[in-house]
């Protein structure tokens, strides 16, 4: 920005105004389904920026065997690094479950098909997009590591995209392109934070009041309470991977591997008091949400065919009510909790064991 404007600007100033400006609003949103486009918009700046450095990449291998680079790039020694760098880069990759908090908000808010659908459940249907986004995360890791790699080498800095202002980067892209790479960055982690803030949100408003449903006043109050530490964070940290080595080591391993684990051992005891009250409490939730589609389709249908006869309309509600109690009913018995075997009891130990090992070396080595 300075760069380009030629005017001193203090970050401190410009995180608070991105703050205020760009964050508050966002995170005071009632529901995920709300930040659909600016989940969208993160997805494809984030496509933009691993696609410019992939392109990166590729110059670099393309100057590499054509001709000698004008900027030499220092290579790594795998085998001399010291121990605890491996440690340090773990975090890093489990960054990328802290937005599995927001998987229940998700799932609640999932459509339910009226027809006929491929899925057999919304429990299916959700396992799609998981596996879907987990593997879309993969490739974006894979591209950006890979194409720092390749053309920074042992010079690639925390934050990737300041290599693209170094004469080496200007070498590989031209300076139009790094620009609106580095906007694009910012626009991205404006769009990306709300979602990730979301969960934290509601937990505190549900700590705070019993009331289901927060009022606009609430809600812009508890984002500015979830939001304040964050650009405080922001302001003071000066290393972008200690923050987020530590949110990985920490926050990362604990939603990705710990609490699914502990939570899966818990519930999958046989005659188990959690699991007795985990089927009581689905058996409920099914029964609930059955009888409130019921309704809301009854009401629909009967606004809808108010001039048939009698019979007729009770014969058409008979049907539909019918479908959607079945279609619940399986729904919830696809995530319901089921007795599990003495192999799947062990898995679940070993992945939690590992999660506080990953945890607890990531959060020494950062």
């Amino acid at each position: 920005l300075e760069a380009a404007i030629g005017v001193h600007v203090d970050e401190a100033l410009c995180l608070v105004v991105v703050a205020l400006c760009g964050l508050l609003p966002l995170c005071a949103l009632p529901s995920t389904a709300h930040l659909k486009h600016a989940s969208i918009s993160a997805v494809v700046l984030e496509l933009l920026i691993v696609s410019c450095i992939g392109a990166a990449g590729l110059h670099a291998a393309w100057l590499q065997y054509t001709s000698a680079p004008t900027t030499p790039v220092a290579s790594i020694n795998w085998f001399s690094l010291d121990k605890w760098a491996w440690m340090r880069a773990v975090p890093m990759f489990s960054f990328a479950y802290l937005f599995h908090g927001n998987v229940p908000f998700m799932y609640a808010e999932l459509r339910r098909h009226g027809g006929q659908s491929k899925y057999n459940s919304k429990a299916d249907k959700f396992k799609v997009a998981i596996r879907a986004a987990l593997g879309a995360c993969c490739a974006l890791y894979l591209t950006s590591s890979l194409g720092g790699y390749i053309a920074f080498g042992a010079a690639t800095r925390t934050n990737i995209v300041q290599n693209l202002s170094t004469p080496r980067g200007q070498e590989l892209l031209p300076l139009w392109i790094v620009w609106p790479i580095q906007v694009a960055m910012v626009l991205k982690m404006v769009s990306a934070i709300p979602l990730a803030l979301y969960g934290v949100r509601i937990a505190l408003h549900s700590a705070l009041s019993a009331d289901a449903t927060a009022s606009a006043c609430m809600r812009w109050g508890l984002a500015a309470i979830v939001l304040a530490p964050v650009i405080a964070t922001a302001i003071l940290a000066t290393d972008l991977s200690l923050v987020l080595g530590l949110l990985g080591a920490t926050a990362g391993t604990f939603i990705a591997f710990v609490l699914p684990s502990a939570t899966f051992l818990v519930l999958a005891q046989p005659g188990g008091k959690a699991s007795v009250h985990a089927s009581q409490r689905f058996s409920h939730l099914s029964s609930q949400q059955s009888s409130q589609l019921s309704s809301k389709q009854a009401s629909q249908h009967s606004s809808q065919h108010a001039s048939r006869p009698a019979s007729q309309h009770a014969v058409a509600e008979e049907a539909p009510a019918a479908r959607t109690s079945s279609r619940v009913s399986e729904e919830f018995s696809a995530i319901a909790p089921a007795p599990a075997s003495l192999a799947q009891r062990m898995l679940a130990a070993a992945i939690l064991v590992a999660g506080l090992l990953v945890g607890t070396c990531g959060s020494v080595a950062v």
